[in-house]
């Protein structure tokens, strides 16, 4: 009987060794050194995006064990100088990883402003239908051997609308004559020329006092920029114009993407990569209601807005504007039918 008690205990003993063997080998991150990553997010920790990156990197942390860890710092384009700043610190290696609007590559990559004009996505489907094609990894190719960045992803970040004082829009010709802030870049200030306003670019911090003195008549955001900056304060007409999505991508710096684990590097793409298509899908329902919200504090909804006048009218400025430089009409092409 004692030796028959022995063996068990024998059994018992290697049967939890093996387990916690299979558990080591099962687990990927066992016998590599903690990384704590510093992480640069544009918004701030309440605004839709900020509680995406929380969770994208609270699920990073969680499957990698606790061995990932982040040091986020929010709203940080308000804090610095603005998203251009914060490109260059991840560029310099001041930050690990980072998100902007892919407009920041224009340095390198020209012709990537065009996912930021007027009506060249339709919606979330249609950006993640271009994301996942060829001509985008061409793109991505591109950016990287320029910048000196690493691609990490790139997402639907909802449609942006038009607001207004006094006036209802439902066509271009409606913009006649009105000054509509929008980002302090080319792009935008032609994107929203080509639509038919004055585009007057005015830092974000300046909107709220701009529009209630009347230096501007409206402005064009998401609609949890339009809440949390209290925008229908000072206007009363909310126009879906659904006329810009701008891709929010993020990218790491390459000197420290390099020195990563490739277990570390294959988790943080596969949870940014499910984590965009999430986001795509959700985006569209969370911003409903923050217009809804909007619509409660006093504001008009104007619903019935022809599109295909806008889509015309922009696509005609596009192509005038654009005439000698065929790359920025190739990628425009290519973006368009991935609708």
């Amino acid at each position: 009987m004692k030796r028959f008690l022995t063996i068990l205990m024998i059994v018992a003993i290697l049967g939890g060794c093996f387990a916690a063997a299979c558990a080591e080998t099962d687990n990927p991150y066992a016998d590599l050194e903690p990384v704590t990553i510093r992480l640069l997010c544009t918004a701030l920790e309440d605004e839709t995006w900020g509680v995406y990156v929380g969770k994208f990197t609270d699920r990073i942390t969680e499957e990698s064990g606790g061995k990932i860890n982040f040091k986020i710092t929010y709203a940080a384009s308000t804090i610095f100088a603005g998203e251009g700043e914060v490109f260059d610190m991840l560029r310099s290696g001041s930050c690990d990883i980072a998100n902007f609007a892919l407009t920041q590559m224009n340095g390198f990559v020209p012709e990537v402003e065009v996912t930021c004009w007027p009506y060249v996505f339709d919606s979330s489907e249609h950006v993640m239908n271009f994301f996942s094609s060829e001509a985008s990894a061409a793109l991505v190719n591109k950016m990287e051997e320029t910048s000196g960045l690493k691609y990490i992803t790139a997402m639907y970040g909802g449609m942006r609308n038009l607001t207004t004082n006094g006036v209802e829009v439902r066509k271009p010709e409606d913009l006649a004559g009105l000054k509509i802030r929008c980002m302090n870049d080319n792009i935008y200030v032609s994107g929203m020329n080509a639509m038919g306003a004055t585009a007057v670019p005015i830092a974000y911090g300046e909107l709220y006092f701009s529009l209630q003195t009347g230096v501007i008549d409206g402005q064009e955001n998401s609609g949890s920029v339009m809440v949390s900056g209290k925008l229908y304060e000072v206007q009363d007409t909310l126009n879906l114009t659904h006329h810009l999505s701008l891709p929010n991508s993020v990218f790491a710096n390459n000197d420290f993407w390099a020195k990563l684990p490739q277990a570390y590097q294959d988790l943080i793409l596969k949870v940014y990569h499910e984590g965009a298509q999430q986001y795509a899908d959700e985006i569209d329902a969370i911003d409903d209601a923050y217009i809804e919200q909007c619509v409660q504090e006093g504001m008009k909804l104007v619903e019935d807005v022809d599109y295909e006048a806008f889509i015309e009218k922009t696509k005609a400025v596009f192509m005038d504007t654009y005439a000698d430089r065929p790359e920025f009409i190739e990628l425009y092409n290519a973006i368009r039918a991935a609708a």
